[in-house]
């Protein structure tokens, strides 16, 4: 997935913008729905504007289809059934149809989390049918900088995610460097733990940030993990989600033995991996009061939202298993 801009809405100039930026983006692409998307995103940003004080704006796309999420840390929405309803708005200068037209849109899903309590929001996703329904990494950055030294990369059936010590400019270095060994030297998962030794050494003598890692390598219902240090595990079986760990210990500081994990998923269960920014101690229960039915994409974006930190860089990889068969 491809998180194409990140827009920030402010007031009805930022809304302009979005506009004709995205008429000039849909000129050099070619899209069918490109006018319902424009609308998309001009209802969104109004609203973000008039309910919630501005808020953000992101624009995802993968094989060319795409999708809008928007985030706001307003009031909530109290009726998300009467605010989908036709005609109905809070506003004085609103018809109540946008939310309503979007969702009767047929070639188009939405989503809505919202919280009306004292960590009040909504997370909103409207994205092209099926899209975005694989395995979904979402990382935000420390400070909303470029730089990130949480990392993610995907070869065949093995992952490998991880988050290098610190943040900023040198913490991407390292974390780009520690991605491009694994594309040259990973063989296979059977041989974890050699990876492991020899990525240690070799942060070691190009004198790279320290990292807390994991491998991870998923075939039919069984997603393998390997891993060492602070990365948390979250899995969902009938009863919710239970949390495991790893062994301590940082590669390229202070090695250890990894530990190997495996889970099995059933239709529809999810297995979520996160970083150290994301918190841990709100992260079950919020999981637990969360609707079954949001999608990967969703689910990380309601996160990363509500639970991530703003001293830190945050990620989150989540797997879950098709019932398509």
């Amino acid at each position: 997935m491809n998180i194409i801009k990140k827009y920030t809405i402010k007031d009805n100039s930022d809304t302009i913008f979005i506009k004709v930026e995205l008429k000039n983006y849909f000129k050099r692409v070619s899209y069918l729905y490109d006018d319902f998307l424009i609308f998309v995103f001009m209802e969104l940003s109004t609203n973000l504007i008039k309910y919630a004080n501005g808020g953000y704006i992101w624009f995802l796309e993968k094989g060319g289809k795409y999708g809008v999420a928007s985030f706001d840390k307003g009031p909530g929405i109290k009726d998300i059934n009467k605010a989908l309803s036709n005609g109905y708005t809070t506003s004085i200068n609103s018809l109540g149809l946008g939310l309503y037209q979007i969702s009767k849109n047929s070639n188009f899903n939405m989503q809505i989390y919202t919280r009306t309590d004292k960590n009040s929001g909504t997370v909103i996703l409207i994205n092209q049918k099926n899209l975005f329904e694989d395995d979904i990494f979402l990382t935000k950055t420390y400070m909303d900088l470029e730089q990130n030294g949480d990392f993610f990369m995907q070869k065949g059936r093995n992952y490998i995610f991880g988050d290098v010590s610190g943040h900023g400019v040198k913490a991407q270095k390292s974390a780009t460097k520690i991605k491009n060994f694994f594309m040259k030297n990973f063989l296979s998962f059977s041989f974890a733990t050699t990876f492991f030794e020899e990525l240690h050494s070799f942060i070691k003598e190009n004198h790279l940030r320290a990292t807390v890692i994991t491998l991870a390598y998923k075939k039919n219902k069984v997603v393998s993990l390997s891993g060492v240090g602070n990365l948390n595990i979250w899995v969902e079986d009938d009863d919710g989600y239970y949390y495991k760990t790893f062994k301590d210990g940082i590669v390229g500081e202070i090695f250890s033995t990894p530990s190997i994990m495996k889970f099995i998923l059933e239709c529809g269960k999810k297995l979520i991996l996160t970083t150290d920014g994301i918190d841990t101690k709100k992260m079950k229960e919020f999981l637990n009061s969360l609707h079954r039915y949001y999608t990967p994409l969703m689910l990380g974006l309601i996160v990363l939202h509500f639970l991530s930190s703003k001293n830190d860089d945050n990620s989150i990889l989540i797997f879950e298993e098709s019932c398509n068969g």
